[in-house]
């Protein structure tokens, strides 16, 4: 275990390393409603209908909360008649006292609301002498400080074979539920922090973490969740919950096994309530196919399988169906003009239209045909559409080419100049216009001549 927790911090340090962070800008942000006044946990946090939200982080909230549910509903496994119906009252009074106590003018604001609803029932249960399951009863709270020590594994390719997946699992689900909670965080908190540092200070937590036998971890949306809302702005938030646990765990523990396992599940209750997007049954008719797709398999293996294959499920679905939908807007308007104001020679203008890439390029062949041309001279202008990779450029090559075949006369309009470098046939039926033609990279492979052409058209 402790090696995997290690092997795993070493993987974040590696993403961190190579600024592979910068990829999270790539899963899409549910935006969350600001809260009018300062938000804290007396302001329970809520969901915009107005503001666009986005599958996949729907997705990730929705199936993180009913993990978190499904893990508040088990303390009730194994219960019975009166037990069961005292944890059922108990956690339902918490549920209430946190959804009333911001309402109560005469508590003071700095006190968070589940904070004083824990307290006030776990007095509730001390004075009345109620018997119900508390924290001690689940498992000791009582321990140590850890101690340095290094594990004591063999160093072969069999162990590194069994250590490498778990760590890599564990790399992955930290740093996406990490990534994803913090911009869910940033939202919240109107503030932009780093991913770079987060990456970095996850993956030597954990690497340290295994030289002292203790459990891996990441930041989780419970948690952060609760801390925001309870007016938590900055790391010294973070550090006093560190703190406050080492405390409990150290001298602390006799409290903190008092406390019901009830008010701690009425508490993540009311999280799992904030945090689910409840207008994701009435959204699912409004919004495309292929979101209400993402949405619900994004859901659906968060809670199954884990975190990282479920945001990479999604992620990859969102991309083929922008793909897709891409694809069907690549359009050739075709037009007949005189070559010159009093001439009777006319010349086809073919105006493109839309993204020219891999997806579009069997539409885009499809609707020129060379064959059924008339005119001689034939124009195709990409003034209104954008070649972006090498699969564009085969595409614009053969259809130039099977002008030629024709007999035709081609000339190619608003083509950058990386496009033009690329066209392996075609590339001397650029017209150049200094003024017009756009300027864009093409994401294809640039050999050494090529890339001397580019550089000398550019100086």
């Amino acid at each position: 275990l402790f090696p995997s927790v290690m092997c795993g911090g070493v993987l974040m340090l590696v993403v961190w390393l190579l600024r592979l962070d910068r990829f999270v800008t790539m899963l899409p942000v549910r935006r969350v409603e600001r809260a009018r006044r300062a938000p804290s946990l007396r302001h329970p946090l809520t969901t915009p209908r107005s503001l666009p939200q986005v599958p996949v982080m729907i997705g990730f909230c929705n199936g993180l909360a009913i993990v978190i549910g499904s893990a508040q509903i088990n303390s009730f496994a194994g219960l019975a008649d009166a037990a069961l119906y005292t944890q059922v009252a108990l956690t339902a009074l918490t549920m209430a006292l946190i959804k009333l106590i911001p309402n109560l003018s005469f508590v003071p604001k700095q006190i968070p609301a589940p904070l004083l609803a824990i307290a006030s029932v776990g007095t509730l249960v001390q004075v009345a002498g109620i018997a119900t399951k508390a924290v001690g009863d689940v498992a000791a709270v009582a321990g140590s400080l850890p101690a340095f020590h290094v594990p004591n594994v063999p160093v072969t390719f069999e162990t590194w074979a069994t250590i490498f997946p778990f760590a890599a699992s564990v790399a992955a689900v930290g740093l996406i539920e990490t990534l994803l909670t913090q911009q869910l965080v940033d939202d919240v908190t109107e503030r932009r922090t780093s991913t770079h540092k987060e990456c970095i200070a996850q993956g030597a937590a954990n690497l340290v973490n295994g030289f002292f036998g203790a459990m891996g971890g990441c930041a989780m949306i419970g948690q952060s969740m609760i801390n925001v809302q309870a007016g938590g702005r900055t790391r010294i938030s973070g550090l006093t919950c560190a703190l406050a646990i080492a405390s409990y765990v150290t001298f602390g523990a006799g409290f903190i096994e008092r406390v019901p396992i009830a008010a701690l599940a009425g508490t993540m209750l009311c999280l799992v309530l904030d945090i689910f997007d409840w207008t994701s049954f009435a959204r699912i008719r409004k919004i495309p196919k292929t979101d209400t797709t993402v949405l619900v398999l994004v859901t659906g293996v968060t809670v199954v399988t884990n975190l990282a294959v479920a945001v990479f499920a999604g992620v990859v679905l969102s991309a083929l169906g922008y793909a897709y939908k891409s694809s069907q807007r690549i359009e050739a308007r075709r037009t007949s003009v005189p070559i010159k104001t009093d001439s009777t020679e006319h010349r086809t203008v073919y105006e493109i239209s839309g993204p020219l890439f891999f997806g579009s390029v069997g539409s885009f062949l499809e609707q020129l045909d060379p064959r059924m041309e008339g005119n001689d001279r034939v124009v195709l202008d990409f003034a209104s559409s954008k070649v972006w990779d090498s699969s564009a450029l085969v595409a614009i090559d053969d259809v130039a080419d099977k002008f030629r075949n024709c007999g035709k006369v081609v000339t190619l309009r608003h083509l950058s100049p990386d496009c033009a470098a690329l066209l392996r046939k075609a590339g001397d039926l650029v017209e150049v216009n200094l003024e017009e033609d756009p300027e864009y990279p093409v994401a294809a492979d640039y050999d050494d001549e090529e890339l001397e052409t580019l550089t000398d058209h550019a100086a």
